[in-house]
């Protein structure tokens, strides 16, 4: 009887198996087909340069026009994963190797240098407005803090800020904790082979940067205050690694 229940219920499950549906998904196979007319426009123009680099260029506004219809963040930006960025990359590729061959100044390289700009700027603007709708309800950092010391450690970490990275516009600094966090504790040091004690508070702050003229992007900096040291100050701001939490606000919301 065991036998038999046990093959009842293996024929049930595969009879089960057989007449439900596989699963469908909408964005894999759009891209997939879209990568197969990718790869077929370039078979297409082998040999042939120009038509090599207006390819690239066709695809990398097809793609990403598709990643915003399907809202799929993942092939959006230039962020080196995604196909439109690969598909500009390969095209300015091409468009250098043709540009060393021919000289900048050769009028098919000129009237291909400007569809490549021209592209790279149309996927930029799909990209702004797919972050800027993404981006409505982020909310800019909370600006609490209210020590007398407040506007120096402004000036002092704007001053850092510009120093390491000098390229950055700061919109605004906000310092979203409300008062110090302080860190007491004996460590044991095992090169010395002796204990130290450390005794160090930290207020960290949003440095907010402009990263377009819609778009800022928040990251962290940190003032550091030794109170073994008198209170000696330091300030953190190589932060724009990825351990590190970044956030993109809109500029409107400052």
């Amino acid at each position: 009887m065991r036998g038999i229940r046990l093959f009842t219920l293996v024929a049930i499950g595969l009879a089960l198996a057989l007449a439900t549906p596989h699963p469908t998904f909408a964005g894999p196979p759009r891209k997939m087909s879209l990568v197969k007319d990718y790869r077929n426009a370039l078979s297409a123009a082998r040999g042939n340069p120009a038509a090599t680099i207006e390819v690239h260029l066709e695809f990398a506004v097809k793609a990403t026009l598709a990643a915003k219809e399907e809202n799929n963040p993942n092939y959006m930006g230039f962020t080196g994963g995604a196909d439109n960025v690969q598909y500009l990359q390969e095209a300015k590729a091409v468009l250098d190797d043709l540009s060393s061959e021919k000289g900048a100044a050769d009028p098919e390289v000129v009237a291909l240098t400007e569809k490549y700009e021209a592209a790279h700027a149309e996927v930029a603007a799909i990209c702004d407005s797919f972050n800027t709708a993404k981006l409505q309800n982020e909310k800019a950092p909370a600006d609490v803090y209210k020590g007398s010391d407040r506007g120096t450690f402004d000036k002092q970490i704007r001053a850092e800020w510009a120093k390491k990275y000098p390229e950055d516009q700061i919109l605004d600094v906000r310092f979203h904790m409300a008062e110090w966090q302080r860190n007491k504790e004996h460590v044991w040091q095992s090169a010395s082979q002796s204990w130290r004690d450390v005794d160090m508070s930290v207020l960290a702050v949003s440095v907010i940067v402009k990263t377009s003229d819609e778009v800022a992007t928040t990251y962290p900096a940190y003032i550091n205050k030794n109170n073994l040291s008198g209170g000696a100050i330091t300030i953190g701001v190589d932060t724009k690694g990825s351990e590190y939490v970044h956030k993109e606000i809109l500029v409107a919301t400052l």
